[in-house]
């Protein structure tokens, strides 16, 4: 139950509060237009002020959860083990420099961005060291029981 909870929480809260900043951040985002009219609402939008904090939240946290989300899902597929976390990084990595190279050429809407790339693959190194510490943690204590 512990070890659900710990994978719930790093991979569904994430993904939810990512999309919930796109929603009630930037309602013109392909995300949140999808989702409105998938619902078929009307999008509303929270005015913020225009200071860094702000515009990270806006901006960039949305993409940290969603790339954070991402590789810690991948790592729980793929087990525990160093090659496994190697390719849960560079699927968490490749993923977020695919979707904004793809804008950078329209391929989909949206503007490329490299502070996304930046923050997109510090979200998938966190994700990635903390599933390696929470992995660590159930071994020691599976080990002193």
């Amino acid at each position: 139950m512990k070890k659900t909870l710990f994978w719930i929480a790093i991979t569904v809260v994430p993904l939810i509060a990512g999309s919930i900043i796109y929603l009630a951040f930037r309602p013109t985002a392909i995300v949140s237009e999808a989702i409105y009219g998938l619902f078929d609402i009307n999008p509303a939008y929270i005015e913020t002020p225009d200071n860094l904090f702000w515009r990270f939240i806006k901006y960039y946290l949305g993409d940290f959860l969603w790339a954070f989300s991402l590789t810690a899902l991948v790592k729980l597929i793929l087990g525990k083990g160093k090659p496994q976390s190697i390719v849960a990084l560079s699927i968490g990595i490749s993923v977020g420099f695919l979707v904004e190279l793809f804008q950078k050429y329209g391929l989909i809407p949206g503007t490329f961005d490299f502070f996304d790339l930046l923050v997109e693959t510090l979200g998938a190194i966190l994700s990635l060291i903390i599933t390696i510490i929470h992995s660590r943690r159930n071994e020691n204590e599976k080990q002193t029981d």
